[in-house]
């Protein structure tokens, strides 16, 4: 069986990337993946070979013993913030330093489902080059990822597919059930304004007391958690919550998967999400949404699902009264959602092409993802990995 190093931000307690993994490993059921986490024991759950993420000889080793390097998703091209606490260029260095070992050794590297913030300075665009000239697939979740690449002097266009996650979701092909009006939230603590952590629980505070104020129904879930060692994280958030708007405030489980993510916003009024996958969950219920972009890929979601969207630095007024008209508003459109699942199996569907040299059942029925920007845009088009 043929081995591939899987790199990600896996087994940190989150929810959207423990997806992610999961997506993969459905998607690649021929191959053994040695996967970059930190929680061994759930990616030995998943029939997967653990990686210390944060021991470099490890993920060197497991590089060069691999015979092909993929980078599942998530936003790759960007600079780290602050509160990550790890250097700025990290990501991208530890990226490139991987892509570099793959290439050299003539195993292929892909990249699927990726995504891209902020590019400021000239060392993250350098960076980014390099990694985009050495993937021999890549194919980013969204538009705006593209703009942003292409923004930064990186020669597109670019394959735009959709994140892997929606490969876990089944098609609504029901009606859906009807709201019973309740307020489903799922916060952050990445989502800082300028006026930081505490600022940004002041105002959602603010928000939530205005909903409650209104007879809504409000519920609190957490989708990452941290481990004890730092403050401020998603738990963190709901107690600070429930601590200043008391027992009014409902705590729901986390669930244990996408699956379960679905059927447990399934007649949610609506869902103020701060977290990208939830929107996911949300859409395939049948939910209306308003989603915080505190990273563009939040916005991207909304406008391909056509649905609410708010400015991190959110006024609570404006925020509660987005959210109560969220409510009486219709849920993503069936096709809109349709679209976003098509485009994921694309892009696992060109990873299998590409893992198996080009010889594979899939190469006739393969479609074609659209590119961004379109090639007639693009003053010197590269070749389309």
């Amino acid at each position: 069986m043929p081995i591939a190093l899987l790199a990600g931000a896996f087994g940190q307690g989150n929810l959207g990337d423990d997806a992610l993994l999961q997506a993969f490993v459905n998607a690649l059921p021929e191959w053994d993946l040695r996967v970059t986490t930190g929680d061994p024991a759930a990616a030995e759950e998943m029939g997967c070979a653990p990686v210390p993420a944060r021991r470099p000889a490890a993920v060197a080793s497991a590089v060069r013993g691999s015979d092909a390097l993929l980078v599942g998703g998530g936003t790759v091209f960007k600079t780290l913030h602050a509160s990550s606490g790890r250097r700025p260029h990290a990501l991208l260095v530890n990226t490139s330093a991987l892509a570099a070992v793959s290439s050299a050794l003539h195993r292929p590297v892909a990249m699927v489902g990726v995504g891209a913030g902020r590019l400021g300075g000239r060392r993250a665009r350098a960076l980014s080059r390099f990694i985009v000239t050495h993937a021999d697939l890549l194919v980013l979740r969204d538009e705006e990822s593209a703009a942003e690449m292409f923004g930064s002097g990186i020669p597109g266009p670019f394959r735009i597919g959709a994140d892997p996650a929606w490969t876990l979701v089944v098609p609504p092909d029901r009606a859906p059930a009807a709201h019973d009006g309740a307020v489903r939230v799922v916060p952050s603590h990445l989502a800082n304004g300028h006026d930081g952590w505490a600022g940004m629980v002041d105002r959602l505070a603010d928000t939530l007391g205005r909903l409650l104020a209104m007879g809504l129904a409000v519920e609190l879930q957490a989708w990452q958690h941290g481990d004890g060692s730092t403050d401020g994280d998603d738990d963190a958030i709901i107690e600070a919550l429930v601590g200043r708007l008391g027992p009014s405030l409902e705590v729901v489980p986390t669930p244990r998967s996408m699956e379960a993510a679905v059927e447990s916003m399934i007649g949610t009024g609506t869902v103020l999400s701060f977290r990208f996958h939830a929107l996911i969950a949300a859409a395939v219920a049948g939910v209306p949404t308003v989603a915080v972009v505190h990273e563009a890929k939040l916005g991207a979601l909304a406008r391909r699902l056509e649905q609410r969207a708010a400015p991190v630095d959110f006024e609570p007024g404006l925020l509660a009264a987005q959210v109560a008209e969220a409510i009486e508003a219709p849920g993503p459109p069936p096709a809109a959602i349709k679209e976003q699942m098509a485009r994921a199996e694309e892009g696992f569907a060109l990873l299998r092409v590409l893992l198996g040299g080009g010889r594979s059942e899939e190469s006739d029925a393969l479609g074609a993802l659209p590119l961004a920007p379109a090639p007639r845009s693009s003053a010197s088009p590269s070749r389309v990995r």
